[in-house]
């Protein structure tokens, strides 16, 4: 289940728009499989470090999988 709290604070630290709920992850693989991601960022390359250590205070799972090539996910999702 989503922690909102966490939720909230990684869209004011990247952004609302850059957080997407229960994104489906067919959209991002080269391959277009997958179900949704609880969570699917997309921070630029000088906001990743902060999005890490959020993860990590809040001692939550993180995935980097960069272009989404040679990715297949599951499609019940991650």
């Amino acid at each position: 289940m989503l922690n909102q709290d966490f939720y909230n604070e990684l869209c004011k630290l990247i952004g609302g728009e850059q957080v997407l709920k229960e994104e489906p992850m067919w959209r991002h693989t080269t391959f277009r499989t997958g179900g949704p991601a609880e969570l699917f960022l997309t921070p630029d390359i000088h906001q990743i470090k902060e999005v890490v250590k959020l993860c990590r205070v809040r001692e939550q799972k993180y995935l980097v999988i960069g272009n989404g090539s040679n990715l297949l996910a599951g499609d019940k999702g991650v």
